[in-house]
């Protein structure tokens, strides 16, 4: 019994020992060695770090924001690009549509031009099938069709009249059908070319 009790005691004197050689340790730096200018230099150090760290977020800000003024910028270069092409393809089908317009004036009035379906016929097949849809294509055809088929019928009374014979009933007949089935479309002219026309289509 009495062993152990000083078993235990010199147990806790070396427990005592150690701990009082690590506070030594700690009381043997030198806080009073720590002085303002130490302070300064660490403080400043912490200033240089807060101000780098400040000037890359706002770097990383102003990165941000030119690349999102130049997609806005992009976007609207695009959007010009979009309405430039726009207002070059109404352009072009004003044209179309005042030509084929005049065309079919002419082969309507008393005195149709045999010559008259030469421009309409190559604009027709060089320009109409790329600056208008389908569903306009379907009108264009026939009209043209039926414009070159007054001219035809105008050149052929014109060469009968020429040789000094008489014009046969079926060119009279050819003509007269020809200008009744174009009077028919011309009435639908506008409502054909309507949407298509409208400068923002």
């Amino acid at each position: 019994m009495e062993n152990s009790f000083c078993h235990r005691h010199i147990i806790l004197e070396k427990i005592a020992h150690v701990g009082f050689g690590e506070i030594s340790m700690c009381a043997a730096i030198d806080w009073g060695g720590f002085t303002w200018q130490a302070f300064a230099t660490i403080f400043s150090g912490f200033l240089a770090v807060c101000a780098a760290v400040a000037v890359a977020i706002r770097q990383m800000k102003l990165q941000q924001r030119i690349a999102n003024d130049n997609m806005l910028i992009q976007k609207h270069v695009a959007s010009i690009n979009e309405m430039t092409f726009r207002e070059k393809l109404f352009d072009r089908r004003m044209a179309f549509f005042d030509t084929i317009r005049a065309g079919m004036d002419d082969a309507l009035s008393k005195n149709p031009s045999c010559d008259n379906s030469v421009d309409l016929t190559e604009k027709a097949f060089s320009e109409a099938p790329f600056l208008f849809p389908p569903t306009v294509m379907a009108w264009i055809d026939p009209a043209i069709g039926l414009i070159n088929t007054v001219a035809a019928a105008e050149k052929e009374r014109e060469r009968y009249l020429a040789e000094g014979w008489g014009v046969p009933d079926h060119v009279y007949t050819k003509s007269g059908d020809a200008r009744r089935e174009l009077y028919r479309l011309k009435r639908s002219m506008y409502a054909v070319f309507g949407t298509e026309m409208m400068l923002g289509h």
